[in-house]
């Protein structure tokens, strides 16, 4: 890997690490949406900049994908000329849901950078600190099941940094996706196997099992 994959690389793992840990209790009105839409925006405007260096190759190469994140902006841009609501409600978002217009755009850089890398490199180190993370979030998940959540939040869930009990399901789903590919498909020492075979069965059962015990026993 080059310095510029290197740094392209690292520049995508740690807006990643940041966005999803990014957390702000008891300083915010907002403790999660506004630190990680800061953090997101932040990472996205930096990564950018790797955007112009040879960007007509880029263009080139990923003409289809480029033409439709430019259609989706602009569709953005126009109903923010024409919808009724307040313009700072479009660009930023409504509180609780940081969805405004400069997530979008963060997401749009973030995807373009993401698939420039894609054409001189392989995401084998991004996908490696995908899983290091989701080892992070399953084991903050289990504290907070557990009732030892360090952080007085000011609901008791399963959310991790995440805010959400559907998002946190959803990052430990797309890890359980990555190491039953690992399993599946990449020649792995047997102790490798039985770990990520294990790992697997520990991110499925905190995603999948463990919000619906919990959501049968509050019920009844």
């Amino acid at each position: 890997m080059t310095n510029k994959e290197s740094a392209l690389a690292k520049g995508i793992v740690i807006t990643g690490f940041a966005t999803t840990l990014a957390i702000a209790p008891g300083i915010s009105y907002d403790p999660i949406n506004l630190p990680k839409m800061l953090t997101l925006v932040t990472g996205a405007f930096f990564l950018s900049t790797f955007l112009f260096k040879g960007s007509r190759d880029f263009i080139k190469a990923l003409k289809v994908v480029v033409i439709l994140v430019g259609l989706f902006l602009s569709i953005m841009a126009i109903s923010i000329v024409l919808n009724d609501r307040p313009i700072s409600q479009q660009v930023w978002g409504i509180w609780g849901r940081s969805t405004g217009l400069l997530t979008y755009l963060s997401f749009m850089i973030l995807l373009l950078v993401s698939l420039r890398l894609s054409l001189i490199s392989d995401f084998s180190y991004i996908r490696k600190s995908f899983e290091k993370l989701s080892y992070l979030i399953s084991v903050y998940t289990l504290l907070q099941a557990a009732d030892l959540d360090p952080i007085n939040w000011s609901q008791k869930l399963m959310v991790a940094t995440l805010g959400n009990i559907n998002f946190m399901s959803s990052f430990l789903g797309l890890a359980c996706i990555s190491l039953f590919a690992r399993i599946a498909f990449e020649s792995l020492p047997l102790l490798s196997r039985i770990h990520y075979f294990s790992f697997l069965a520990h991110c499925y059962f905190i995603s999948f099992f463990f919000p619906i015990l919990i959501l049968f026993y509050t019920s009844t």
